[in-house]
């Protein structure tokens, strides 16, 4: 294999088709807490007493200590050697399909190159926060395993997406299973013909962009620098064509108005944004308009001026006009990553829940966005610039525990 290259194949550890339906879970960091802990009592064979080893100890512990580090470890551990989770035993890809009757999508597992992601060859568009990346170094370490894979965006690529549409169809998939009102089915590709072909295919591809999975990744560069030939160059990722991917909004919920009444915070508002209270929630997903969330009613913003200049993506993307006209001018939140002020709400049904935060007085107000494009997400990247944290949501969400990546 050349030294530059993007990605390759791996050995794999996936579970046995018996336990595949119980074991495999959400992404670890998609729950709260009491998510985890009514999904493990519902299935005691759930990966998240992996990915959230946690859930196996008293309510009162903390989540980053070593001793639920060491019982992901353990409980790795257990599958591996009561044979629920097996290595395979050739380097392999591994077709991922995910699919609804709404939606599907088919992406590539392989083992993305370290190199590339430090070189910049596979791009963020977001920063990482310190305690998220300190978890996960010490999860991977802990049970010697990339257990949750990093999703990854190329551009348009019809010769490799005819590859792997056609593997789907020539044959039944080695892993059938639901999760979520999702089906998840992986095709095992261990043929040393095809995988040189898939090789090929994937290391013409000049870029790859980091869609969710930010810490993931950043945690597996952090150990391979420690630890150089002693772990895996490569971190565990799926890669998708950019045509296949569906975004929805990820939205914000605030605790406060920053010791303004609702009267004050609206008359603010006006001076940059049209506004206009509304009856319901069926919202328009339109770019510059906005819906926020205050005392049980709905109000519509329009941006009175947009940007001019239309090359600068970053300052027409929506998360960054809420943050730079509302969150730190008004309500005073200077940082998002940092302010435990502001919380992110995504996913299907997120205007639900942020009206029964805000009704529950758990939070004061929500602010509804528009979806971010795919097309802004790569812009921003090949610029080198960063996006607000949550600016995107993909859905359908990867799953943990499917296939795992020994370092």
């Amino acid at each position: 294999m050349s030294d530059y290259f993007i990605g390759k194949p791996f050995k794999g550890l996936r579970p046995t088709i018996n336990f595949t339906s119980k074991l495999i879970a959400p992404p670890y960091d998609v729950l709260s807490r009491e998510q985890v802990k009514e999904i493990v009592r519902e299935n005691p064979d759930s990966f998240l007493r992996v990915s959230r080893a946690e859930v196996d100890f008293d309510e009162c512990i903390n989540p980053y200590c070593d001793e639920v580090y060491q019982q992901a470890s353990k409980n790795f551990n257990e599958l591996l050697t009561s044979d629920i989770i097996r290595a395979d035993e050739k380097n392999s890809f591994y077709v991922y399909k995910i699919s609804s009757k709404h939606h599907a999508q088919t992406g590539l597992v392989f083992g993305a190159s370290i190199s590339a992601y430090l070189e910049g060859r596979i791009k963020r568009h977001e920063l990482t926060r310190q305690k998220k990346e300190l978890d996960r170094i010490k999860q991977i370490e802990a049970v010697q395993a990339q257990t949750g894979p990093v999703m990854l965006i190329h551009r348009e690529n019809k010769i490799l997406k005819s590859i792997l549409n056609k593997i789907t169809l020539e044959k039944a998939s080695e892993i059938n299973t639901i999760l979520e009102n999702w089906q998840h089915e992986l095709w095992v590709i261990n043929n040393a013909q095809q995988v040189e072909q898939i090789q090929n295919h994937l290391n013409s591809i000049q870029e790859l962009y980091i869609a969710d999975g930010h810490h993931r990744s950043a945690a597996a560069s952090k150990i391979f620098i420690k630890r150089k030939t002693q772990t895996t160059d490569c971190f565990l990722a799926v890669t998708f064509d950019e045509t296949e991917l569906s975004i929805l909004p990820y939205n914000r919920v605030v605790r406060d108005l920053n010791q303004l009444t609702a009267n004050e915070f609206l008359t603010k508002l006006s001076e940059t944004f049209e506004v206009n209270k509304i009856t319901g929630d069926n919202f328009l997903n339109q770019k510059y308009c906005y819906f926020i969330y205050l005392e049980k009613s709905w109000y519509q913003l329009q941006l009175r001026q947009i940007p001019q200049d239309i090359d600068n993506v970053l300052e027409n993307l929506d998360t960054h006009i809420i943050e730079e006209s509302i969150l730190k001018p008004i309500l005073g939140i200077k940082d998002v990553r940092t302010d435990d002020r502001i919380d992110f709400v995504g996913g299907p049904q997120s205007t639900g829940k942020i009206i029964n935060l805000v009704d529950s007085a758990v939070m004061k107000i929500g602010i509804v966005l528009p979806t971010t494009a795919i097309g802004e997400l790569i812009k921003i990247s090949d610029n080198g610039q960063l996006m607000p944290p949550k600016s995107t949501w993909f859905e359908p969400k990867l799953a943990d525990g499917l296939v795992s990546l020994k370092i």
